[in-house]
């Protein structure tokens, strides 16, 4: 009977013992899983789908090598917009720069090379390019440093839900980069991107002012752009002169300097209040080339 009971202990003991090993097997695969991609926010379809059905649908204005959008989502629609309109191109790749908000990790250029799960599902990244610009030395890859990056995750969706067999590029930089170490990522992105890519810049232009003095900083912002004034990109009242930096260099060297269409807004046409005490301006244009296969 004691033999009995033992046997009986044991086994009980050994079931115990695989029940939660089991578990925590379970829960340690759950966490590898979760771990291996990004998640973009706000986690909100209906919001997302209420950008698109605000988007401007455009008239053909030839193949976008690159554009700027914001991340401030108040105007989503500018992103939808933006996106949508190159959904006839089908680009393999979308780089998109975004300012390290918080100056995040220890490099001035961080990128994630895991892929991002949105409310459209998984964005795909293009983790082999990403892994040889880690190589080269034109950024590092830091997948702790960019989570909290909303220049990156809130943008994710509008790629995903327009683009969803594309991949994505995601990188953050510092403010106030050096230009040598800027330069390196241009070559770097020209000489691996594939020629159907589209340089994205995730940039908000003019916070804090008031709508009279908002639209003089950003008419001082929109004529260096245009112009490709780089000496003057640092006076600029946008929050990453570096992004700028890499999408204009990157636009000059694929001979993509036309300006075909933009689109022009702030916070107080989104809020329907003409006199705030400070706005969030808008700046959306959109680089053609006249050449067919221009690449980067």
């Amino acid at each position: 009977m004691k033999k009995a009971i033992i046997i009986i202990l044991i086994v009980s003991s050994l079931v115990l013992i695989y029940f939660l090993t089991s578990n925590m097997d379970r829960a340690r695969r759950n966490s590898l899983t979760a771990a291996i991609y990004q998640y973009a926010a706000p986690w909100d379809k209906n919001l997302y789908d209420k950008f698109y059905a605000s988007a401007k649908i455009i008239d053909h204005i030839g193949v976008v090598k690159g554009g700027i959008v914001p991340h401030h989502l108040l105007a989503g629609d500018i992103d939808a917009t933006f996106f949508n309109y190159i959904v006839w191109q089908q680009p393999s790749i979308i780089v998109l720069l975004s300012p390290n908000h918080f100056s995040n990790g220890r490099s001035k250029v961080i990128a994630s090379a895991r892929d991002w799960q949105t409310v459209y599902g998984v964005l795909s990244s293009a983790n082999k390019i990403i892994t040889q610009l880690a190589d080269s030395g034109a950024l590092t890859i830091d997948e702790v440093a960019i989570k909290e990056e909303h220049g990156l995750y809130s943008l994710m969706p509008f790629i995903k839900k327009s683009l969803p067999n594309t991949t994505v590029i995601p990188i953050m930089l510092k403010d106030k980069t050096d230009k040598k170490t800027l330069d390196n990522l241009v070559e770097q992105i020209y000489k691996l991107a594939p020629s159907d890519a589209v340089i994205v810049a995730s940039i908000d232009f003019s916070h804090y002012k008031t709508k009279k003095e908002a639209v003089i900083s950003d008419a001082v912002s929109r004529e260096a752009i245009k112009n490709f004034d780089f000496k003057a990109l640092n006076w600029l009242e946008i929050d990453s002169t570096s992004s700028l930096y890499v999408l204009l260099k990157l636009l000059e060297k694929a001979e993509a300097k036309q300006i075909a269409y933009d689109i022009q807004s702030d916070s107080t046409n989104y809020l329907h209040n003409p006199n705030p005490k400070e706005t969030v301006s808008y700046y959306s244009p959109y680089f053609v080339s006249d050449k067919i296969n221009s690449g980067f």
